[in-house]
């Protein structure tokens, strides 16, 4: 059997997210909601709307809350078989707080609820079909069962002959600098891809500069490629070949949160269909820039045809990307 899934694990949330100006979350406000959310179900939604293989492993509630999440996946096309419901805790929770310079700020009540339980490790069959295993920083530090968890199915994956990514993701609500190097670390040691920011290459490996941090990252025995994110400023891979950078495209920002994990799925699921690095890269740019056009974690994932539209209207519709569109079916 082919190896054509995108796994990922970790928190599914039902998100709320603050209407209108700031008010401290300890104040009564106005809040939209529930959307499905979490960054790993936003990857694994991002994936299935390219038209990739995507499957998502977690844990819901059996409530109102949960059914809304499993009903979302289903209808976006992600295999959530491994989503289990358990009677024992709520649905986690999460809420978006807006801030007058424009910014936000989240509370999560993960731990403590049904996304702080991991499900049951995958059956060997469902491991033959991953092609990638793609883990997340902010499941690696939610707890230890999570943690230990994202390693062995990681461990799985690369045994059985899949490949492994990391997207560090750090978050100061969830770890510190020092736990999270420690937390990330047996990942690394695996990951054939890893998506850092220049800040979160510097704390892992404690280097001076983002490109000492890169070269340490790719000297770990399996990497194959570093894809550093840097926003506006599109991305810079570093592999056996070089370094590549690769700008991104003039947009207006409307909301950037859930743009690296969508950026996280482009990129993984054109490698998936045969790009090289660069153009990897310049599709998952384009993906990632219109995922922060639109309001909300995962409204603004676009959809395959978008990103190639988008493309083709800056005028990158390369010999390459036609490639890829025609090995993944098209628009």
């Amino acid at each position: 059997m082919s190896r054509s899934v995108i796994l990922s694990m970790g928190e599914a949330l039902a998100e709320f997210v603050q209407v209108g100006a700031h008010a401290p979350l300890a104040k009564e406000g106005t809040y939209r909601g529930p959307f499905a959310s979490g960054a790993p179900l936003i990857f694994a939604t991002a994936v299935a709307r390219l038209g990739g293989r995507s499957a998502f492993l977690g844990t819901v509630g059996n409530d109102e809350f949960g059914g809304a999440i499993r009903d979302f996946l289903a209808k976006e096309g992600v295999a959530h078989g491994g989503v289990v419901k358990t009677e024992d805790l709520p649905t986690s929770a999460s809420f978006v707080v807006n801030h007058p310079d424009g910014t936000r700020s989240f509370f999560f009540h993960m731990r403590n609820g049904a996304a702080g339980v991991p499900p049951p490790l995958p059956e060997p069959a469902f491991l033959q079909q991953v092609a990638w295993a793609h883990i997340n920083g902010s499941c690696l530090a939610m707890n230890d069962a999570w943690w230990q968890y994202c390693t062995q199915v990681a461990r799985l994956v690369r045994e059985s002959g899949g490949r492994v990514s990391l997207d560090p993701n750090i978050r100061a609500e969830l770890a510190s600098p020092e736990q999270i190097r420690a937390l990330v670390s047996p990942i690394i040691e695996l990951a054939s891809f890893v998506f850092p920011s220049g800040e979160e290459a510097q704390l892992i490996t404690g280097s001076e500069t983002t490109a000492a941090a890169c070269a340490a990252l790719r000297a770990t025995p399996q990497n194959e490629a570093v894809v550093l994110k840097q926003g506006a400023d599109g991305c810079t891979v570093y592999s056996e070949s070089g370094k590549v950078s690769v700008p991104s495209f003039p947009v207006e920002e409307v909301d950037a949160t859930g743009a690296g994990d969508t950026f996280d799925a482009a990129f993984l699921w054109a490698l998936q269909h045969g790009a090289s690095l660069d153009t990897a890269a310049l599709w998952a740019n384009a993906a990632g820039a219109l995922s922060v056009t639109v309001t909300g974690s995962i409204a603004g994932a676009p959809r395959r045809s978008r990103v190639a539209a988008f493309l083709r209207a800056h005028g990158k519709q390369t010999t390459a990307i036609e490639r890829l569109l025609a090995t993944s079916g098209g628009e």
